[in-house]
């Protein structure tokens, strides 16, 4: 959390728990919520750090809206099987959910009382597991074991989504959704992983380069630095406006990628940037 020294965390217990940072950055558990019967598969935190959004295995979405210091719930129980992505739009008015059930809900903020109704469905050809808003008219959709990412836009005219670019990229067999998709709107850069790890920009999307990559999880608020260097390299050979990062610098630590090691069972990364940034 930015504004605290804070973390929230899900667990397959049921429970969310706030943790706050002690002396000798040793953290301890401030407080349990426990609004599901079900593993958490997915949490999501407002700007404003008042609102949390969880998905569970229970098929139910939790809004956890902070009142007078004590936290309050609503339930929106519309999806028929577990809940494993969720992300809110930039406007923060907006969450987008996907899961089990091959089932997108919009669900945005209205009335006085802002409650949460869902204002649209969405029915996919297969179950999804990480979707992310990329602005308040645009979010991107994985679906498990698909070679593409689905670009989802806002109708102007009829106010829906609807599918509108399909980005080609490699894929695996990882079912696991413990890896949700980030939009970095500083750089114009979606992370998302299906045994790969996809770098997408937003309007033209342009896949630059695929490297391997072993790592499972990610931090909430990605702090990715691009180190870019020329290379000759036959193995990937990219336009040399473009280059190609060998390092990745997260959370202040780097890292090699393992794409260098050549090893079979590492994941990839896919870089797809913005075509018209580089004009």
């Amino acid at each position: 959390m930015k504004k605290s020294n804070q973390f929230k965390s899900g667990s397959y217990d049921s429970y969310m728990i706030t943790w706050q940072l002690y002396q000798n950055n040793y953290w301890i558990p401030l407080y349990k919520l426990n609004g599901h019967i079900g593993y958490i598969y997915c949490l999501i935190l407002n700007n404003n750090e008042d609102l949390i959004v969880s998905g569970s295995r229970d098929n139910t979405i939790n809004f956890w809206m902070k009142k007078n210091e004590l936290p309050c719930y609503q339930t929106i129980k519309d999806h028929s099987s577990s809940v494993y992505g969720l992300s809110l739009n930039q406007q923060q008015n907006k969450v987008v959910s996907c899961g089990q059930d091959k089932l997108i809900l919009i669900m945005e903020q209205q009335g006085q009382n802002k409650e949460w109704i869902v204002i649209q469905k969405i029915t996919i050809e297969k179950c999804a597991r990480r979707v992310c808003f990329i602005d308040n008219n645009m979010f991107a959709l994985s679906l498990d074991g698909k070679e593409e990412i689905n670009i989802f836009e806002m109708n102007s005219i009829y106010q829906q989504f609807t599918k509108t670019t399909d980005i080609h990229v490699k894929c695996g067999s990882d079912g696991n959704c413990l890896f949700p998709q980030q939009y970095i709107n500083s750089k114009c850069i979606l992370v998302s992983k299906n045994v790969q790890l996809h770098v997408i920009g937003k309007n033209s999307f342009m896949i630059l380069v695929q490297l391997q990559f072993k790592h499972f999880d990610w931090p909430t608020n990605i702090n990715i630095q691009l180190i870019t260097y020329f290379t000759n390299s036959q193995h990937h050979p990219i336009h040399s406006e473009f280059n190609i990062f060998k390092k990745i610098i997260i959370q202040g630590n780097i890292q090699e990628p393992a794409c260098f090691k050549n090893q079979k069972e590492h994941q990839f990364l896919t870089l797809i940037y913005e075509a018209k940034s580089y004009t």
